[in-house]
């Protein structure tokens, strides 16, 4: 008769391994006008899952203050989700303040991801630390609109597209 011991592992359920599904380089500073909400869109995930977390970067010039950020699936149709977007939390609080060349990552939010979805990313950037942000040129799209939150609406209209422009999101992981 076997017995489980705390080495065995009966019982014990494996931990989830975080894979990354999604990333992007970012090395272009971006003037952008503060009080901003940005829908980044990430396609062409490597992997799905059941919960995801979001990696965000600052330039190498400036902090940068997010007031909240969320994530969601889009219908196929410009930035709009499935659902309302999750929010994304930071050590558990809504938004975040990083410094000068800085990342931060978010905790892990229940989201259920396959391989042909599409995530969106959405930000809404402070009123302050939001002239620069950091961006590719040759990522995915994505959409954005002054003087609006955004992160906790699946719909939303008077959006304008940047192309082959994703802002501060460098990486999502799934597990």
């Amino acid at each position: 008769m076997l017995r489980a011991t705390a080495l065995s592992g009966f019982g014990v359920a494996k931990p989830k391994i975080a894979k990354v599904t999604w990333s992007e380089t970012l090395a272009t500073n971006f003037n952008l006008i503060e009080y901003r909400s940005h829908r980044n869109l990430a396609s062409s995930l490597a992997f799905g899952g059941t919960e995801v977390r979001v990696r965000f970067q600052s330039s190498d010039t400036e902090a940068l203050s997010v007031d909240n950020a969320s994530i969601g699936i889009r219908t196929g149709s410009a930035s709009d989700t499935v659902s309302t977007p999750v929010e994304l939390l930071f050590s558990g609080g809504s938004g975040f303040d990083i410094g000068t060349s800085e990342q931060i990552t978010s905790d892990w939010v229940a989201l259920t991801t396959t391989t042909s979805d599409v995530l969106v990313v959405v930000i809404d950037f402070a009123a302050v630390n939001g002239g620069i942000r950091f961006s590719s040129t040759s990522g995915d799209d994505t959409y954005y609109r002054t003087s609006y939150d955004s992160y906790n609406l699946a719909s939303v209209t008077g959006f304008a597209l940047a192309s082959a422009n994703t802002i501060c999101s460098n990486q999502i992981e799934v597990r």
